[in-house]
């Protein structure tokens, strides 16, 4: 590791009087005199505005230049320390054992410069901090969302953008939002055949039995994947096409069986799984079933082990009834987020630090579920593929509902390979896809 301490000098612009709008630039000799101070690299605050999204190749690249070749630039931050350019230089600094970082302040007029007095141009430590800081921005993305996050709060971002390429990816934004409020008319008999497997893109959706192995497999077989990094889902609650009601003495036996039916399937096709699930099934004795600790222990069972969790807190869609007032049952206002898997850790540390490692997960539900009875919104299925994927990733979804997590992959980049037994609710996938990319899903391949 590189020590932190160095000698520095000040430049000043001044106006020219050569020609109109151009600048000279003079030594400033109260440089000496301007205040800095050497502070834990912890005290910094990550910026919950920056709407960069950086991948783990990103923070690579610039950890391994920082151990090769030390620090070579600097960082932007708010006098209240929040970083507003080079989170993720600071994120890769800590993971490659950089502890302290030397602050100098100003208020903009001074340009500040980093003086390596150990390196001459044509050492290969200057070829390698000029060429790795140029190639690391080569592996971060622009966060959509939250760029148009940004402009609705009236920022104006345009200058830094050329116009088509601020217009595509606030388009880009828009289509994600209007895919998920949206309502979608669908003719009153399903276009979708059972065993219809559909391509949207690089997706492919199939109307079959997450629990069959015949089906599960012929799916993988036209997708052309053996494995997948990653399995986003969130299951039913009952069996079949239609929601088990609690009050069946077979309805929770049902249940079971069919969770460990497809965790056996999926858990040896996908590293990784996030699965949503609450608290919502009843015994035949009317007592509240830990569901999730179940899942947690079908997935430990299934060699899928468990590795963490997140509750999402949610806004209640319903009104309280009957079915609460007279038990002893909350309204549920949060569900779990189970992390299961084996694949090794990778921290992906990036403009998502202000959610991704926080236990709770604050979410608006979805306003409407007239079209599908447990929609979840978008950015939950969002949150997982960025935390656990990588763009290009393959993130499955054994019940993809009305087609959210797809949703997702497609406005993160990566190929979404999904099941759905209902032919309606695939009907609903493919046409709010058809309206988020005005492109045409093909069923390329079926059983009739």
């Amino acid at each position: 590791m590189y020590p932190l301490n160095c000698r520095y000098k000040v430049y000043r612009r001044s106006l020219s009087s050569r020609a109109p709008g151009t600048y000279s630039w003079n030594r400033y000799e109260g440089a000496n005199d301007m205040a800095n101070e050497l502070v834990a690299i912890d005290e910094l605050k990550f910026d919950p505005n920056n709407a960069r999204v950086h991948s783990p190749k990103n923070l690579q690249v610039i950890e391994e230049s920082l151990q090769r070749n030390g620090f070579g630039r600097s960082v932007l931050l708010a006098k209240d320390g929040t970083i507003l350019a080079g989170n993720a230089t600071i994120e890769a600094a800590g993971q490659a054992g950089f502890d302290k970082v030397l602050v100098i302040e100003t208020d903009g007029t001074e340009i500040i410069a980093v003086k390596r007095t150990d390196i001459d141009p044509e050492d290969p430590q200057a070829v390698g901090l000029a060429i790795s800081d140029n190639a690391a921005a080569t592996y971060a993305d622009w966060h959509v969302t939250k760029l148009k996050e940004l402009v609705d709060a009236g920022h104006d971002v345009q200058p830094y953008f050329l116009h088509d390429q601020l217009k595509a990816l606030l388009s880009k934004a828009n289509q994600v939002t209007e895919a998920e409020d949206r309502p979608t008319d669908l003719a009153d008999e399903a276009i979708t055949k059972e065993g219809d497997v559909w391509s949207l893109g690089d997706h492919y959706v199939m109307c079959g039995d997450s629990t069959d192995h015949d089906d599960v497999h012929r799916l993988m077989d036209v997708a052309g994947i053996q494995t997948a990094k990653l399995l986003v889902t969130s299951p039913p609650y009952g069996v079949g096409k239609d929601y088990a009601d609690n009050s069946r003495e077979d309805s929770l036996h049902n249940w079971r069986v069919m969770m460990r039916a497809w965790i056996a399937e999926w858990s040896i096709i996908a590293d990784m799984a996030a699965i949503n699930i609450a608290d919502i099934r009843v015994g035949p004795d009317g007592r509240e079933v830990h569901t999730y600790g179940e899942l947690v222990q079908m997935c430990n069972d299934a060699d899928w082990p468990y590795l963490s969790t997140r509750v999402w807190l949610k806004q209640p869609a319903w009104f309280v009834g009957p079915y609460y007032t007279s038990s002893y049952r909350a309204v549920d206002d949060y569900e779990f987020i189970g992390l299961f898997g084996t694949a090794p850790y990778v921290a992906r540390l990036d403009d998502t630090y202000h959610w991704r490692y926080r236990g709770t997960w604050e979410m608006t539900s979805v306003a409407k579920n007239d079209d599908h009875p447990a929609k979840f919104p978008t950015e939950l299925p969002e949150r997982c593929i960025v935390m656990l994927t990588d763009p290009g990733d393959v993130v499955l979804d054994p019940f993809v509902g009305s087609g959210t997590t797809l949703i997702a992959a497609e406005s993160m980049g990566r190929q979404c390979v999904a099941m759905e037994l209902s032919p309606r609710y695939v009907d609903l996938t493919v046409r709010r896809w058809e309206t988020m990319t005005s492109d045409t899903a093909v069923v390329v391949d079926s059983e009739s």
